[in-house]
């Protein structure tokens, strides 16, 4: 009985294990990098801020932020997200969808703790309650997927394996558990929700009320990120014939009933504007804009900073294959929607003034897209999907994306991955690494004496040589450091040392442990084959570190050590510097 109960509810137990899986991963993230206190933060911040300034402070400026938040929460970093305009009048920079959508959670959230009314700034309750939202949004966002594929004969196979490659196979997943409260898992939710009511006139009919809810999902979806009314063009695949022929005999009243709901979603975003500046027209990124007449698609797609191919492959590559099966068939006009569509959708997020979209993980602005990847996908091979050789293709493709996709969101979480300043050099530096000595592996190395060079050194003569082969286990020294008693003093640290290697795949690392009488204080790797070149001559370079702790027994470990044993390196170390860089 529960094996034939499971055969015909196959998708609804896959539901509760892919929810459950999602749940185990987002508790995994919260804890282990503490996201529980940061909900809140950057843009997520920029979204929220709506709803206590409208409902708690009745504030159209936004003063709350300095006379209560900042006050309360002293500790708590508050990013600029209000812009002034030409008039002097403030205005929240972002728009107001993800707003609307929290809005339910946060009156849930005031109604459980009204104690802590004008008072709680980023309180834990709050914190708690915008990431419920978060959680809740993106559970139905991809319900909605798997029913959508259900209705167009997707097998429950491919179902599956599409649902989980949107979620666990691309950066979607970070912004589920990582930046949980920023836009992308409430525009991937509203982008769905347009997609199932385009579908239920589609199948059921054209009626004044679905076409109504048909406006107000897509003003959602403009109201959370204008440009994401792009995705609105993907409508244009679930336009039957007959739906055309019924459409054309009636075609002013039903498209009043669609543009009514549109323009409710409008409407409340221009009276935010009207309440917060007395305009009802307003653009509020300031000076941030889009130039499209200078998109940068092929760095959009494949640069290494952030390159949408190179750091979330698996969406891309469904992309491509769908194109590849349209035209295998020989159905040039879906090829040229889906061609045609994708372009341009990539031409307008590479003209965005700034590429990256801030410190992120893969290409950010297009996530909210691949539940439409995975449609198209779905639309392209569904005349093949029972053939044999085609599902195992498949299978492996989302499982190896999967796969790569945990790997590239572990060196984001462990900070292997430059948020921001990617190369060429550090991708393949740190590509497929985990070793806990790629940890800011791909970060600029800083130079703490620059902001005093005028501050007094004690130089400790230390020459150790260090060594390392097959053979051989990692040496290592212990220094005794002067005290270290100034309360409000940051010190600096310089090493002065030199290396050589006899291996082109030289993996060598320094690890730095600093102790105060064998209590630890830091820990800091220094990966050589950023600061050296493979050679046998030796290479003189420096290395610097800071430490704000006091420590009255100071002692720095250093450990000459191999990430795979191949590495034949000799380090020596001539001296050290101990600075104060901050007067006391």
């Amino acid at each position: 009985m529960l094996k034939n109960w499971f055969k015909s509810n196959v998708l609804i137990a896959f539901f509760i294990v892919f929810s459950g899986y999602f749940l185990y991963q987002l508790y995994s993230v919260q804890t282990r990098y503490n996201r529980i206190e940061k909900v809140i933060n950057e843009d997520a911040w920029g979204y929220y801020i709506i709803a206590p300034a409208l409902f708690e402070f009745n504030d159209p400026n936004f003063k709350f932020i300095d006379t209560t938040f900042k006050k309360n929460d002293a500790s708590q970093y508050f990013p600029p997200v209000i812009n002034t305009l030409e008039n002097g009048q403030k205005v929240c920079k972002y728009y107001s969808g993800v707003a609307l959508l929290q809005a339910p959670f946060y009156w849930i959230d005031r109604w459980l703790f009204p104690e802590d009314h004008f008072q709680s700034g980023l309180s834990f309750h709050r914190q708690m309650s915008i990431l419920i939202s978060s959680i809740t949004y993106l559970l139905l966002a991809c319900g909605l997927l798997m029913i959508i594929l259900k209705r167009m004969g997707i097998l429950p196979l491919w179902n599956m394996l599409l649902c989980s490659a949107v979620l666990f196979g691309s950066n979607l997943l970070s912004y589920a558990t990582y930046d949980a409260a920023y836009s992308h898992v409430y525009s991937f939710f509203a982008i769905m929700l347009l997609i199932k009511c385009m579908q239920d006139i589609n199948l059921k009919g054209i009626k004044h009320l679905s076409l109504f809810k048909l406006g107000l999902s897509l003003g959602l979806v403009i109201i959370i990120r204008p440009v994401n009314a792009l995705a609105g063009l993907a409508l244009l695949g679930f336009i039957n014939q007959n739906l055309w022929q019924t459409f054309k005999h009636n075609w002013l009243n039903y498209s009043i009933n669609t543009f009514l709901g549109l323009g409710l979603m409008i409407f409340i975003q221009s009276s935010l504007w009207l309440w917060q500046t007395g305009e009802w027209l307003v653009y509020p990124y300031g000076q941030e804009k889009l130039n499209l007449l200078e998109p940068h698609v092929f760095e959009f797609v494949f640069g290494y900073n952030c390159g949408w191919a190179l750091y979330t492959p698996l969406p891309f590559v469904l992309l491509c294959l769908s194109l590849v099966c349209f035209g295998l068939q020989k159905q040039w006009l879906k090829m040229l929607l889906i061609g045609g569509t994708s372009y341009l959708v990539i031409h307008v997020l590479s003209s965005w003034y700034y590429l990256h979209y801030g410190c992120t993980v893969g290409c950010r602005p297009i996530t909210e897209f691949y539940g439409l990847i995975a449609l198209a996908f779905a639309w392209s091979i569904k005349a093949w999907q029972k053939r044999g050789v085609i599902k195992r293709l498949g299978a492996w493709i989302v499982l190896l994306g999967l796969y790569f996709n945990q790997i590239i969101l572990f060196q984001f979480y462990e900070q292997i991955i430059n948020w921001c300043e990617m190369d060429q050099k550090r991708y393949h530096m740190v590509w497929m690494k985990t070793h806990e000595a790629y940890k800011y592996a791909s970060s600029p190395f800083w130079n703490f004496e620059a902001l005093h060079p005028s501050a007094q050194h004690q130089t400790l003569k230390q020459p150790v040589t260090l060594n390392i082969n097959d053979h051989k286990p990692s040496d290592n020294t212990d220094i005794m450091l002067p005290p270290l008693q100034q309360k409000d003093s940051a010190v600096l640290y310089t090493l002065f040392l030199s290396s050589k290697t006899l291996n082109q795949y030289d993996d060598a690392y320094l690890r730095l442990l600093l102790t105060d009488n064998g209590n630890y204080v830091d820990l800091l790797h220094l990966l050589l084959i950023r600061k050296i070149e493979p050679s046998p001559q030796a290479q003189a370079f420096t290395y610097q570190f800071h430490c704000s702790k006091t420590a009255l027994q100071p002692k720095l470990q250093i450990n000459l050590e191999s990430i795979d044993q191949k590495t034949e390196t000799t380090v020596h170390l001539d001296s050290i510097w101990v600075q104060n860089i901050i007067k006391p």
